[in-house]
């Protein structure tokens, strides 16, 4: 079993692993802190973690995408409006703003309702 702890709520979430795992986990730990690679392990282990996390929330509280934070940038830009900090942070958030401004912007611009696929959504 491996723990994984968030200090700030105090929530544990207990990973039921092999005691193979556990043991190589353990291992891996002990020889990288002989050698001075315990930064390289734990950089390994934040990058996987991260993924792994990300992969399991729903998904509406994962991070946008890529296109969809460009798109609501060119959004909030074109339209002079803020965008909003959780729109940054949220799928369904990024998602709601793009809906609400969408129809504006392309007005705006002159796009073509049908163009909309960098919104990502």
């Amino acid at each position: 079993m491996i723990r994984i702890l968030d200090p700030e709520s105090g929530v544990c979430v207990d990973v039921a692993v092999s005691p193979h795992v556990v043991a190589a986990f353990r291992k891996q730990i002990e020889l990288d802190e002989a050698t001075y690679l315990s930064e390289t392990f734990k950089d390994r282990m934040r990058h996987w973690l991260t993924d792994a996390i990300v992969h399991g929330l729903s998904y509406d509280l994962k991070p946008p995408t890529e296109k969809q934070v460009v798109f609501a940038a060119a959004i909030a830009r074109k339209l002079g409006i803020d965008l909003p900090r959780e729109a940054l942070q949220f799928r369904d958030a990024i998602g709601d703003f793009i809906d609400a401004h969408k129809e504006d912007y392309f007005r705006l611009t002159g796009s073509p309702r049908g163009s909309s696929s960098a919104q990502d959504k």
